[in-house]
């Protein structure tokens, strides 16, 4: 996944995972930083394979690579603009596009797959409704594992939690 490995090495992408950790650090809802990105990450490559495995569907290794890391970058960076949100208001899939085009664009990410990475981090926090029709292939599985990621059924501070009681995970996913 090299991609993957290079935005976990770019200075502004670690320099904004210490700066959202901090700027979360007293938040008793779900936090946003690396961690929460990997577990997005993880899901997200094992609903991808079971979809594949459902489908009867097999790919050569270097596609299979491929996409590995696009799904890794896109999960990476889903959430990159959090501290921008929490300082300006701006909505984090704003502010979180431009930080990304910054990243992918120092990192020589193709440029035939940036735009869909950042189609994606513009629309993951949308209702599966308000998706445009062509999205992105990760996009299904970067939402799904995203929402699931969340341990709803511990979470102590449900009762003011801005999820609706049906959207809250009741058990584990994956």
């Amino acid at each position: 996944m090299k991609y993957a490995e290079r935005i976990i090495k770019h200075p502004e992408f670690t320099a904004l995972q210490k700066k959202i950790r901090r700027l979360e650090k007293e938040r008793i809802y779900c936090h946003h930083e690396l961690e929460h990105s990997l577990d997005v990450a993880r899901m997200a490559w094992i609903y991808f394979l079971e979809d594949c495995h459902r489908r009867g569907q097999i790919f050569p290794e270097k596609i299979l690579e491929e996409k590995k890391d696009d799904i890794y970058t896109g999960a990476l960076l889903h959430d990159i603009g959090r501290a921008g949100q929490y300082e300006s208001g701006v909505h984090h899939s704003v502010v979180g596009q431009e930080i990304a085009r910054r990243i992918l664009s120092d990192i020589g990410f193709p440029k035939e797959r940036e735009l869909k990475i950042l189609k994606m981090i513009s629309e993951h926090h949308k209702d599966g409704a308000d998706l445009e029709q062509e999205c992105f292939w990760a996009d299904i599985y970067i939402k799904k594992a995203d929402h699931d990621s969340r341990n709803c059924f511990l979470c102590e501070a449900s009762d003011s939690c801005k999820w609706q009681v049906e959207e809250r995970n009741k058990t584990i996913h994956c």
